[in-house]
């Protein structure tokens, strides 16, 4: 089991959409090693949540812990460092259009400076464990929405990221990606890998969790906690200003 995987937090960050307030005063920690699903309707900050975790943008109010650094005393090196140590999938995956599958899951293995053979083994070792019988030379732009997605997922793993997010993605695969992408996330989390998957219900595997497992629910009244399998507790509303701890749920309590 890997050792080296970050826990990652996001500390009093508010949500603002419209000039409304969706989230205010918000703490999450994810524990290194936990499997944490974040659900909730459309337009309840899921996707500020995603873009804060994995690193893409800033909060424009609160902070972002990564492995016991602050985002905010970082530079763009040590930035651009942790990222590589994080694949994630957004909703509308970006991708170089005019290229190929293979090029686009290449990509983040050059930019690491992996040589020309080392890629090739990855990209075989990826596309083996998602079992993906789309031609590599296709490109991007040839896809539909499905394989897509899951190219979107696949190249969220290559280079063996200690963290890995995903945003409302599992969703939109047909039942065979689906349940090939769970069974990799499972197995990847099993060996240590941080998994945090956004989505507006909790994925098929929540009835068989593990002792890290947590979920939290948004919605207009705060956050709801549950254990993973049981689904969130309607008494177990907590404002959302709150300290909220990925921890097994069964035990915590908010702040």
């Amino acid at each position: 089991m890997r050792k080296d995987a970050p826990k990652v937090a996001i500390f009093r960050t508010q949500v603002v959409r419209k000039d409304q307030i969706i989230l205010n005063d918000l703490s999450i920690e994810i524990d290194a090693g936990s499997w944490t699903e974040i659900i909730g309707q459309s337009g309840a900050g899921k996707s500020d949540l995603f873009s804060s975790l994995s690193l893409r943008k800033k909060p424009k109010i609160g902070q972002v812990v990564f492995g016991g650094m602050n985002l905010d005393k970082m530079d763009g090196k040590s930035i651009s460092e942790a990222r590589f140590s994080i694949g994630s999938c957004a909703q509308s995956p970006i991708f170089l259009e005019h290229k190929s599958i293979r090029e686009n899951l290449a990509l983040p293995l050059l930019v690491r400076g992996m040589n020309e053979n080392e890629v090739n083994e990855e990209i075989v070792k990826i596309t083996d464990a998602f079992a993906m019988t789309l031609n590599l030379n296709d490109k991007l732009s040839d896809l539909d929405s499905d394989d897509r997605v899951l190219v979107g997922i696949a190249r969220a793993f290559v280079g063996s990221p200690k963290l890995v997010l995903l945003d409302g993605v599992l969703s939109v695969l047909s039942l065979r990606h689906q349940n090939c992408v769970l069974r990799h996330l499972r197995l990847q989390n099993l060996g240590g890998t941080t998994i945090v998957i956004f989505g507006r219900s909790l994925s098929v595997t929540s009835n068989q969790p593990n002792a890290k497992d947590a979920v939290f629910t948004l919605n207009r009244n705060g956050v709801s906690k549950g254990a993973l399998g049981s689904g969130p507790s309607s008494t177990d509303t907590v404002r959302g200003d709150a300290l909220i701890s990925a921890t097994p749920l069964r035990s915590v309590s908010a702040a």
